[in-house]
């Protein structure tokens, strides 16, 4: 077939390297390389009992398999914009909330509001590398903003807003794939440095519910009109649903409505009505206090596992107050992607940190906590050291 008949966009998504490696699993393979929740803190029993209430529901043919609201089921928008206000104090309304097919929908659909061919885009570097391949389907301009502990560089944020950039994506909880989250001063930081800027903060937070050591920090949403706040139900009660949103400003309520409708017409009533009825049936607060005691568990077993395999080797790696990856960094000048093919010989996926860069990683790899058992977990460290030792 004539390589004419593609769009650009593909050359632009193949040049990411997105690539988890994750092959053909059996018994022994261990995964450190996916972001994916611990089979034991997704709750068959109270999801099964909530696709039985909703199928059984005299409205159900009417409603839930019909056409729907483009904004979505207005008793889940009502139960999100309501824990938003709890929590925040945001002053939301159903209405500020937009109901999407999974986060990853928010991306498209806030590129197809904002973006015009080849503008300006900045990400965290390193950041998710879900959203950086949504982003260049759109351009081929994204420039990376360096994090360090406490969050962005400012002075290099203040730097490439110069260049007149729409959106700058950011994760300031509990980072994906670093793990870091953002101080309260750098969330201070963000938000004046977008004053007078034609710039969208768009904040992603799939991670600040699993905050494990003190609270989340308020997000950047509260504190500028300048912001989009993107959330997800992938990593509290079930990636397989495909449940995000959208909390909209007023200002920009109408054209990312037209947008969505353009986009899927709405998202999945079916998953919508079945989630909406979990949140009825379960105590949410009392969900996630026990995802968040099964994922500090698993996150200090694996940080033990490192310290007593790799103490006085040439890695660094963090603590992370939450989330789900620990962040491993080599001297420079080392290839972790050779460590990487090495432990998937091994049965051990991992992966490179390269994937989430805009420029550079290359000793750089990320390590998933919640996935395995926690004795897996200390397997997979141990393969990973053999690995390391074996290249190095």
């Amino acid at each position: 077939m004539d390589n004419r008949l593609f769009s650009d966009r593909i050359d632009r998504l193949k040049s990411l390297d997105y690539s988890f490696a994750v092959g053909a699993r059996d018994n022994d393979t261990i995964v450190f390389g996916m972001g994916s929740p611990s089979v034991d803190s997704i709750d068959r029993k109270t999801i099964e009992m909530s696709m039985k209430d909703v199928m059984n529901d005299e409205a159900f043919s009417k409603t839930t398999l019909q056409y729907g609201d483009i904004q979505g089921l207005r008793s889940l928008r009502e139960k999100i914009s309501d824990r938003y206000n709890s929590k925040f104090n945001l002053g939301l309304s159903a209405d500020n909330i937009f109901i999407t097919n999974g986060s990853q929908e928010c991306f498209d659909i806030l590129c197809k509001t904002f973006l015009c061919h080849d503008d300006t885009i900045l990400t965290e570097n390193p950041g998710y590398v879900g959203a950086l391949q949504s982003f260049s389907m759109y351009t081929s301009n994204i420039m990376g903003i360096e994090i360090n502990d406490n969050g962005p560089d400012i002075c290099s944020l203040e730097c490439a807003l110069r260049k007149q950039p729409k959106i700058f994506y950011g994760v300031p909880n509990n980072q994906n794939p670093s793990g870091i989250s953002y101080s309260y001063n750098i969330r201070k930081a963000v938000a004046e440095a977008l004053i007078d800027k034609n710039c969208i903060f768009m904040e992603d937070d799939a991670y600040g519910e699993l905050t494990y050591d003190g609270n989340a920090e308020p997000p950047i949403f509260s504190m500028t009109d300048n912001s989009i706040l993107i959330g997800s139900f992938s990593k509290t009660i079930s990636p397989g649903a495909r449940m995000g949103w959208i909390v909209a400003p007023e200002v920009l309520k109408e054209s990312i409505g037209l947008v969505l409708e353009a986009t899927c017409i709405h998202a999945n009533s079916l998953s919508q009505a079945i989630i909406n009825r979990f949140l009825e049936l379960k105590d949410y607060d009392r969900h996630i206090e026990g995802i968040k005691k099964e994922y500090r568990k698993k996150r200090d077993t694996m940080l033990d596992a490192i310290t007593d395999n790799f103490n006085g080797k040439r890695l660094s790696w963090n603590r992370p107050a939450g989330g789900m990856f620990i962040w491993m960094t080599a001297e420079k000048g080392v290839d972790m992607k050779k460590i990487c093919d090495c432990a998937n010989r091994k049965k051990l996926i991992i992966t490179h940190g390269k994937a989430f860069h805009v420029t550079g990683g290359e000793n750089t790899v990320r390590l998933n906590f919640t996935y395995e058992n926690e004795e897996n977990i200390q397997e997979g460290i141990k393969r990973l050291k053999q690995a390391y030792d074996e290249c190095l």
